[in-house]
């Protein structure tokens, strides 16, 4: 048979991002604050696309987006919070 299965588990977090241009950009700027503090992001699906109107008609783009990332195997079991990135 092939080589063995790896074991993994994954996470699903939520996030909202937010742009003044695209809700195309709103997914890349969602995508970036994630990938600064979650190690090992691998996939997203967008939830929830709406927008704000402010009052000189300019737009603000926001989506809702599920991210899924790996746990790390270095991360203890007992410990209830995702491995994070270290702050720069």
């Amino acid at each position: 048979m092939g080589a063995a299965m790896q074991k993994r588990s994954y996470a699903i977090t939520e996030i909202v991002g937010t742009s003044s241009q695209s809700v195309e950009e709103a997914i890349a700027n969602a995508l970036a604050v994630a990938h600064q503090s979650l190690n090992h992001l691998g996939w997203f699906q967008v939830l929830e696309t709406r927008g704000l109107v402010r009052p000189d008609l300019s737009l603000q783009y926001q989506v809702v987006v599920k991210l899924g990332f790996r746990y790390d195997k270095s991360w203890p079991a007992e410990e209830t919070t995702p491995p994070v990135k270290p702050r720069r």
